[in-house]
């Protein structure tokens, strides 16, 4: 082993160690490497008015829930019985939209409302939070526009709304259909034959997309009850399918699991065979079985749109993309330069508009690794091309003895301007992309005692 080789594999073992004491085995979507502040209106009107001729995504977030599922890592509080919470927040996102000229600005390619729990909304507060949005941001035609909701807190009046704000795609978080599964994760359980009432109460609001949200690697869930709720929504007349990865966050968990590489192998094993029981009922599936999030397709119901009309959470570098993120705890980013992060939390009160947000930017270095290290997580293949395609440099310049380690390992595989991890090192992949991660950002993880693994 030539020295070069020997500092690169002493510096993958430290990241290994690394990566299990952060629990870091995905990739952000971003490294910052600066950070400013501005008021919450003028930073989405930057992210807006981004005249690229890139696609835009909107995500608008509401910060309450009706319960704490103990899986979730995006709650942020409970509404209260009288409905003084939600009366605030639908307040506080319509004095900020006021705040953002309706004019100008580029078209949105696609959009989600999400939270917490958006349907703990009344129908009369749903619909003037979808007019405020409509009254600012004008939608590209095609735009994949999408409503979440929770099966308890779901109504006829509440699809209608919904639909009437522009809204035609619905995403119910069932999770399982297995009592013993749901009671577990702390959540109301929903049997089967009630969520195929409330698909039905959106197609006839003239919903035309409908999605059912199901988890792998929850408390008490086995390969049987994982099959079993597949089998039960792929039956349910909704169009797609989205099967997600609990992600562990508290290192009892992991050991409970009998460690990470276990646990994501033992959760691919159980997406591999619903993957396989939806094939054979005829549906398509995207996505890989060892990744967080796998989407099952009925091709003869879906709706078919170009790639560019598709909400996106992530900037991917072949579409320059970027988010405005709406909300508490809302995160937003033009392209790979800049990311808004609202740290504001529902229980210090509703009001957004003035409210300082982080704007963080990124060095071009930064910036490359986040597309090398997201798109190889994502396609297990990058196209170095198309990441330089918008950058004065190479990616060699910047990850050349990376590079040249990784490939002399076999652990990437060259050909052309691609790059592509070989199937031999695909689960142990999430240990040698850190090699890829800027130094000072790992360091200020490191030192972030509250990221560990607990």
């Amino acid at each position: 082993m030539s020295a070069h080789d020997h500092v690169m594999a002493h510096r993958l073992g430290d990241l290994r160690e690394l990566t299990k004491s952060l629990n870091l085995h995905t990739p952000p979507a971003y490294f910052a490497s600066a950070k400013t502040m501005l008021p919450y209106e003028e930073a989405l009107v930057l992210l807006r008015d981004d005249d690229s001729g890139r696609p835009l995504s909107l995500y608008l977030g509401i910060p309450l829930c009706v319960e704490h599922c103990n899986f979730c890592m995006y709650f942020y509080g409970l509404a209260d019985r009288a409905g003084s919470k939600a009366e605030a927040c639908v307040a506080g996102i319509e004095a900020l939209l006021r705040k953002i000229d309706s004019t100008a600005g580029r078209p949105v390619a696609g959009s989600y409302i999400g939270g917490g729990t958006p349907t703990v909304l009344t129908a009369a507060q749903i619909e003037r939070l979808l007019t405020a949005v409509n009254d600012v941001f004008v939608f590209e035609p095609g735009a994949q526009r999408t409503f979440e909701m929770s099966p308890g807190t779901m109504s006829e009046d509440k699809a209608r709304a919904i639909v009437a704000g522009g809204y035609h795609r619905v995403s119910f978080g069932v999770q399982s259909f297995v009592h013993a599964v749901v009671k577990a994760a702390g959540r109301t359980f929903t049997p089967a034959d009630e969520a195929r009432a409330l698909i039905r109460y959106c197609r006839n609001a003239g919903a035309t997309e409908i999605n059912i949200d199901l988890m792998v690697g929850l408390a008490e869930e086995t390969d049987e009850s994982v099959q079993d709720s597949v089998a039960q929504a792929l039956t349910s007349e909704c169009t797609t399918i989205s099967v997600y990865r609990y992600r562990p966050a508290r290192g009892s968990e992991v050991r409970s699991r009998g460690g990470i590489d276990r646990y994501v192998a033992t959760c691919a094993a159980r997406v591999a065979r619903l993957a396989d029981l939806a094939t054979r009922h005829g549906w398509e599936v995207e996505g890989r079985a060892d990744g967080e999030h796998v989407r099952l397709i009925d091709p003869s119901t879906s709706v078919r749109r170009s790639e560019r009309n598709y909400y996106e959470t992530r900037f991917r570098p072949q579409l320059g993309n970027s988010l405005a993120g709406i909300g508490s705890g809302a995160r937003s980013f033009q392209r790979d330069h800049r990311f808004v992060y609202c740290a504001h939390k529902s229980r210090e009160g509703f009001d957004l508009a003035g409210r300082l947000v982080e704007v963080q930017d990124c060095d071009l270095p930064s910036r490359v690794a986040a597309a090398l290290v997201n798109e190889l997580f994502r396609e297990w293949t990058v196209d170095l091309a198309a990441i330089e395609q918008d950058v004065d440099v190479t990616v060699r310049d910047l990850f050349g003895a990376e590079l040249a380690f990784l490939l002399g390992e076999g652990v990437l595989v060259e050909e052309d301007s691609w790059l592509t991890v070989a199937p031999d090192h695909r689960t142990d992949w999430m240990y040698y992309e850190k090699l890829l991660y800027p130094s000072d950002w790992l360091a200020r993880r490191s030192a972030s005692r509250h990221l560990r693994a607990r």
